[in-house]
Formats: C-alpha cells, sequence, structure tokens
C-alpha cells in the first residue's frame, strides 16, 4: 500500500506485489586449482556448494576432460541444497599404475533444470618416485672361518629413472663384524631391479646368541623422503654335535676286536664338516661329514683290535669330531668295552735264572737273580717254593728284591715282573752237585696254577786236598812213594852233614841254645791242628785275617770258637778255629 498526503488529504494505493523465486548456487574452489596424482595412487580435493538463490536446488555433477587411465570418486554424488545452505563434496582421483603423466584441463559442472554452476581446473599425473627393499631371508650367520653372503634385491617402483644410495646402520655399540656392501650407489629405471650384495665375517667372538639387528635403507637421491629398508640379524655361527656311539660285541680277549656303530647329529646352526676320528686307538673310523642344522649322519662303522698286553677289566674307547667352522669346537664321547681275562696256555707266570749254573765252596754261599714275570693280563698272586735234586746240601734263602723283604711270596699285575735274590749257602764239606727246581703257585683270574722253572745246577766243592807226589819242570812226574823216599834220604845227607860241622865251643854251645828254644817254639806251634779250608784262628787282640782277601777284621764281642761270620770285605763266610 502506498499512500500521499497534501493539504490535510491522504491518497492511497493499494498494490499487489508477487515474489518470485530465484536459483543461485556459489562454489567455492580449494585453494589450488590442480589436482597432483602420481600413477597406481589417489588423489583428494574437496569443494564447498552453497545456495545463495532463494530457491531449493538439486545439483548432479558433470566432468570433462579426464584421462582415460585416471578415475574420479564422490563422496556426495547428488547435492540437495536448500535456502542458504551449503555441502562439501570430496572427489578423489585415482590414477591407473600404467598412467602417462601429463596435464589435463578438467571441467566440473553442477546443474539443476536450467540452472549450472562451473568449476574449471587441471589434474596433472606427476611421475611417480618409490623404491622396494625385498629379502629372502632377514638372517644372516657370521662365521670367523668364512665370509657369508646375502642378497637384497632393490627395485624402482617409480615412473622414471633415479639414483640410490645404500645406508647400513646399527644401535649396537659392538664391533663383531666385518661387512662388504656391493654397490653402495646405483641408478635404476623404472621398473628395474639391482641386487645389493652383503658380505659378513666375525671379527671377534662375544656377539649375543641372538645375533645383532642392522638395517639395509635405500634413499632416493633426487628425494629423500623417497626410501625403503629392511631390518637384518646378523647372528654368529654357533657349532655343535652329539656323538651316539653303539657296541655290537663290547668283549674281547687281548687280540680280539671289538665293533659297533657310531651316529653324529650336527646341533649347531649352520651347515658344518666334522672330521670323526678315535683317539689314541685305530678302530678304522677316519670320516669327514657335512651335515646342515638338526640332521644326523647315517650309522658308521667302527671297529677296535684289543693290544696284546691289555689289562683285564673295563677299558674305554674314546671318539672325536671336530667342527671346521669353529677348530675349537670338539665333541668327544666314550665307549665302555670288556677286556676278558687270558692267559697263554696254562701257565700264570714265567720263572727264570739270571744264571745258568752256580759253583760254591764248602761252608760259602752264592747268590742269583729269579725273574717272576705274568704272563696274563690280570692280576696274579702267589708264593715260591724250592725242590730238586739233593736239595738238602745247600741252604736256601729268598729276599723281594723291590722292597728288601726275606719272603716268597708275590703278587703281579698285567704283565708286570718282580725279582728275587735267591741265595744258596754249602751245607756239606765235601764236594757235590745239585739241582734246584723252584715251583711258583699262584692264582689269578679265579685259577690256581702252579709254573715250575728250568733246574738250577749247583756244585759243591770240597775242601782241596794234599798232593799225592811231586811235579818236576819238563813234565816229569814222581809218585808219592818215590818222593817220599829222595825227600828222606835228602833229610838223612843233611843231618850227618850238620854233625859232620859242628864244632864244640861256647858260642856254639849258646847259639845251639837259641837254635833249640826257637826249634821248641816251633815245635809247639806245630802240635796246632791243621787250619781247614776258610779256617782262621784269632790272635791274642781278639781278631782274624779273612783267608780270601787277607783282611784285618775284628771277631763279634763274645764270640768263642769255634764260631763262623760273613767276611764284610768280600762277603765269603769264615770259620774261626781254636
Amino acid at each position: 500500500t502506498f499512500s500521499s498526503t497534501y493539504e490535510g488529504e491522504t491518497a492511497s494505493l493499494s498494490v499487489q506485489i508477487n515474489l518470485l523465486e530465484v536459483d543461485g548456487v556459489e562454489l567455492l574452489p580449494p585453494s589450488e586449482d590442480r589436482v597432483l596424482v602420481s600413477p597406481g595412487s589417489s588423489t583428494s580435493m574437496a569443494i564447498t556448494l552453497r545456495n545463495i538463490g532463494t530457491s531449493n536446488v538439486s545439483l548432479l555433477p558433470t566432468l570433462s576432460g579426464l584421462p582415460a587411465d585416471v578415475d574420479v570418486a564422490y563422496d556426495v554424488l547428488e547435492v540437495q541444497l536448500n535456502h542458504s545452505a551449503e555441502q562439501v563434496v570430496v572427489l578423489t582421483f585415482n590414477a591407473a599404475t600404467g598412467s602417462t603423466p601429463g596435464t589435463s584441463a578438467i571441467s566440473l559442472v553442477y546443474q539443476d533444470a536450467a540452472f549450472s554452476v562451473a568449476y574449471n581446473f587441471d589434474v596433472v599425473v606427476v611421475d611417480r618416485e618409490e623404491v622396494a627393499v625385498n629379502s629372502v631371508q632377514t638372517r644372516l650367520l657370521a662365521s670367523p672361518s668364512s665370509v657369508s653372503s646375502l642378497n637384497i634385491d632393490v627395485t624402482n617402483l617409480g615412473t622414471s629413472s633415479d639414483v640410490y644410495v645404500v645406508e647400513w646402520t646399527t644401535q649396537s655399540q659392538g664391533d663383531w663384524f666385518d661387512f662388504t656392501l656391493t654397490p653402495t650407489t646405483f641408478q635404476l629405471t623404472s621398473g628395474s631391479t639391482q641386487q645389493v650384495s652383503i658380505g659378513v665375517q666375525e671379527r671377534s667372538a662375544g656377539a649375543p646368541d641372538n645375533g645383532v639387528v642392522y638395517t639395509l635403507r635405500v634413499v632416493s637421491t633426487s628425494n629423500a623422503e623417497v626410501s625403503d629398508m629392511v631390518n637384518l640379524t646378523i647372528q654368529p655361527v654357533m657349532a655343535g654335535a652329539t656323538l651316539t656311539v653303539l657296541a655290537d660285541v663290547g668283549e674281547a680277549k687281548p687280540g680280539g676286536s671289538v665293533y659297533g656303530s657310531l651316529i653324529l647329529t650336527n646341533t649347531g646352526n649352520t651347515e658344518d664338516t666334522f672330521s670323526i676320528t678315535t683317539v689314541g686307538t685305530d678302530c678304522g673310523l677316519d670320516a669327514t661329514v657335512t651335515l646342515a642344522p638338526g640332521l644326523s649322519t647315517e650309522a658308521l662303522g667302527w671297529s677296535c683290535v684289543v693290544a696284546n698286553d691289555a689289562a683285564a677289566g673295563p677299558s674305554a674307547l674314546s671318539f672325536r669330531a671336530v667342527s671346521s667352522v669353529r677348530s675349537n669346537v670338539v665333541v668327544e664321547q666314550s665307549e665302555l668295552y670288556t677286556v676278558e681275562v687270558a692267559w697263554p696256555g696254562d701257565s700264570l707266570v714265567a720263572l727264570s735264572f739270571a744264571d745258568g749254573r752256580l759253583s760254591l765252596g764248602v761252608d760259602s754261599s752264592t747268590s742269583t737273580v729269579l725273574t717272576v714275570s705274568n704272563l696274563g693280563n690280570a692280576e696274579v698272586s702267589g708264593t715260591l717254593d724250592a725242590f730238586g735234586k739233593d736239595t738238602g746240601l745247600v741252604i736256601i734263602e729268598w729276599t723281594r728284591m723291590s722292597d728288601d723283604t726275606a719272603t716268597s711270596d708275590f703278587t703281579l699285575t698285567s704283565g708286570s715282573s718282580i725279582d728275587f735274590l735267591l741265595t744258596i749257602t754249602s751245607n756239606t764239606a765235601r764236594t757235590a752237585s745239585s739241582e734246584v727246581v723252584v715251583r711258583a703257585t699262584s692264582i689269578g683270574g679265579g685259577v690256581l696254577t702252579s709254573d715250575e722253572s728250568i733246574p738250577l745246577p749247583i756244585t759243591l766243592e770240597g775242601p782241596a786236598l794234599p798232593p799225592n807226589g811231586l811235579a818236576l819242570p819238563l813234565g816229569v812226574n814222581v809218585s808219592q812213594s818215590a818222593a817220599l823216599g829222595v825227600m828222606g834220604a835228602g833229610w838223612l845227607l843233611a843231618i850227618v852233614a850238620i854233625q859232620l860241622l859242628r864244632r864244640p865251643s861256647r858260642k856254639s854251645e849258646e847259639i845251639t841254645e837259641e837254635e833249640s828254644e826257637d826249634e821248641d817254639d816251633d815245635d809247639e806251634e806245630k802240635e796246632l791242628p791243621e787250619l781247614g779250608y776258610n779256617e782262621c784262628r784269632m790272635d791274642g787282640e781278639s781278631k782274624v785275617s779273612c783267608p780270601s782277601c787277607e783282611a784285618r777284621l775284628g771277631v763279634p764281642r763274645g764270640s768263642v770258637p769255634p764260631f763262623r761270620f760273613n767276611c764284610p770285605q768280600c762277603g765269603e763266610k769264615i770259620r774261626v778255629v781254636e
């Protein structure tokens, strides 16, 4: 209604107004009028639609100019906008892996009946920058004796060539390994692959058994954000093995054989070569086997000959395996076997004399060494006794030389021997002979046996007899009767000559008296009995002279002839008479 007043009068006019709806939509674009997308990836773009008209609108999008290998997706396809309302729409562009890099002009139109709103922008397919690092295994064993290697594949997943650098790092502070990386810098065209070789060798022991983690990272030189990496565990090799020994025959006599089989199992964490032998004994086992971790060999045969001098009882064979990965790893396993008791024939011991014959005089003694040897491989013990021909003519005494004990008992270990000093003293005053046989009664291995020595001949010499006649030079012998006749005639002539030469004088009488006194003394000496073999008399100082070595000896205190004692100088037995 319109009204106007003039000089008090008002005029009014009523007009009917009909308001019509007006379509109006505002499209608010993103900050940049382009979308960058790389092949095989996706990129999103957000726009805002706002209803600035007076009518409600329903909008549908139309996109033109989009490359064939790029797709688009809307989070809201049909947009419904009331008066003053707005809607955010997200467009996601997906480029195929083989998309060709380039720029395309894109027109986005939202339309409702005769009304539309448009937005023009560019879709740019850029070159893809991507690298991939792949490894079949992530654990590498380091050996002190050789270099272990591993190949890593590096692939350029981008759409253009690029140059890459290899980085090798760890957080560990240890310095147990030496590494080689080949190559450390390389160029790859799109889709190509380069192998990076890693070599490792243990420098020093002490690394953790579970290994040390190292990181291999490949970085693009044109874009540091383009990289990929793989973690590798470097673990020191561990060598180990177990030996299982099986005996098929575990008992044998000396000269016989024990035999069986052996199985070796690799308990280390790497393939290893082991040298297998026996220790100290040749059992025909000298093998070299290569095994992967956890695997075992087939049964390896062995056969050992028991030594001829082996002692009876339990004994052991030692088997040894030496690792080639770590030469200080040596595994040994023992196997017990039994050496059976054995003696040659029916004899337990052998008896032998140091002398083949003995000779001794009246009231004298001599000695020889008797050796008793154990012929078997087990301990034997026993005692000695003597018998034989005319053994009553001698007195036998035993002395065990190992401990200087007067005994005839002995105990011998396998293959050992013992010496006895056999002292034989004459028990007769005449010339005779005797034979002594030593018998050993011994027990060994539960068997009682007697063994005898060969006879030992003994010659006994009686006292020396006076000569029967004379033996003259030039081989002339005179009988006893003729010799006595000649000697009697000689004495008779001597007496006659003395009587003729004797003159009666005072001086001669004095001389005669002195001679008579000397003759009396000589007669007194001649009245003593003649000394026998090895006999002597004490003088006024209770001393004697040894008949054999003429040593001046004192006799034991309180000794009264006749008695015997041994000369400390020559060892002969002396008989002291009145």
